[in-house]
């Protein structure tokens, strides 16, 4: 299990300041590194997922069991 923390990070660039609103500083840094960081963490997540053979299947069953929904009550039957 991995666990994650937020850190500050101070950064002290005169021309940040300059090209960037002071108080949206953090959003930019944010949305300029997440790219970077979100995606290696959606592939190893999904790789992990697809390694849990179990999970694969309980999760190809439920996709291919016929569901019908009933008009008459509105809910759902497996």
């Amino acid at each position: 299990m991995r666990i994650t923390t937020n850190k500050k990070l101070t950064v002290m660039l005169d021309a940040l300041r300059e090209s960037v609103d002071e108080q949206k500083i953090g959003v930019f840094l944010s949305n300029l590194v997440r790219p970077y960081v979100v995606q290696r963490s959606l592939h190893a997540g999904y790789k992990a997922m697809s390694l849990d053979v179990g999970h694969e299947r309980e999760a190809n069953e439920w996709t291919q069991s016929d569901i019908e929904v009933s008009d008459t009550e509105n809910t759902w039957q497996f």
